[in-house]
């Protein structure tokens, strides 16, 4: 149910003449749900990879808290990096971004796209 407020909530945003909503942390089956949800929409999906299984592996581990289940964590990852590219759909490889680096490399995203 909370995807489906989300979505609503989304869809309010756009009515009402919201830019660049930013809506995170959402399970792989939902991001692919999102070309259909918003069809006729301008929207940009970010998607963020870690390229190298070993890295991945030691910022899982070293979390105090979260999700810290490492086997999955590699096994979504790699999932992702092998589906092809949705609709809107850019993957940003973190594997040695700083996170102001990948603020850039999304906000060029944004300011280049065009409606899927």
């Amino acid at each position: 149910m909370s995807f489906e407020n989300l979505v609503y909530i989304l869809r309010n945003y756009i009515r009402y003449g919201y830019k660049n909503i930013i809506a995170t942390d959402l399970q792989d089956f939902r991001v692919q749900q999102i070309p259909a949800l918003f069809a006729g929409h301008n929207y940009l999906i970010a998607t963020m990879i870690i390229s190298s299984d070993d890295e991945l592996a030691l910022r899982i581990e070293k979390r105090n808290d979260g999700w810290r289940d490492v086997r999955r964590a590699l096994d979504w990852n790699r999932q992702i990096q092998e589906r092809p590219l949705l609709l809107g759909e850019h993957r940003i490889d973190n594997t040695h971004n700083e996170p102001e680096r990948t603020l850039e490399v999304i906000l060029q995203m944004a300011k280049n796209a065009k409606s899927p």
